[in-house]
């Protein structure tokens, strides 16, 4: 099993460390590694901007922070910071994973008081299902017609 991209691993966790640092670490490893990724940069409850998994597939829901992903749980005051990787239901951070409330993937969500947003890295450690809808759905959108395999 991979190790978890979560930011202690990337040598960023601490509090001595500036935010700039985390944020640029953060896009560097969505950057360089061979790991399914994505990279979330929020703004209160609304998302602001992302970096997708290479592949283009799974596509993340781009909107409001949903209340059942870490993120949303810091938001709510439910949690603090992650600190690691979560498990979080798929259908939190992904498109058309309402039907599966039972597939999950991996988050680790960090505030960054300087900029007054959050940091979210996404990480898929074991292969998610595809449905045949979702499938159809992906390569209609694709150039060249073919479902992207994630690995």
């Amino acid at each position: 099993m991979p190790q978890s991209p979560q930011y202690p691993a990337l040598g960023i966790a601490g509090t001595h460390l500036h935010n700039t640092s985390l944020l640029a670490t953060a896009f560097q490893y969505w950057e360089y590694t061979a790991e399914p990724v994505a990279l979330v940069l929020s703004n209160g409850w609304g998302m602001q901007s992302f970096r997708p998994f290479r592949t283009g597939w799974p596509r993340i829901r781009f909107g409001e922070i949903h209340e059942h992903s870490a993120a949303g749980e810091r938001l709510a005051g439910k949690s603090a910071d992650c600190g690691r990787m979560v498990r979080i239901p798929s259908y939190a951070w992904l498109e058309g994973f309402d039907y599966k409330p039972d597939t999950d993937i991996m988050e680790d969500s960090l505030y960054l008081e300087y900029y007054d947003r959050t940091v979210t890295l996404l990480w898929i450690d074991e292969p998610l299902s595809v449905s045949s809808q979702q499938a159809d759905t992906f390569c209609q959108s694709t150039s060249n017609g073919r479902l992207l395999q994630s690995g």
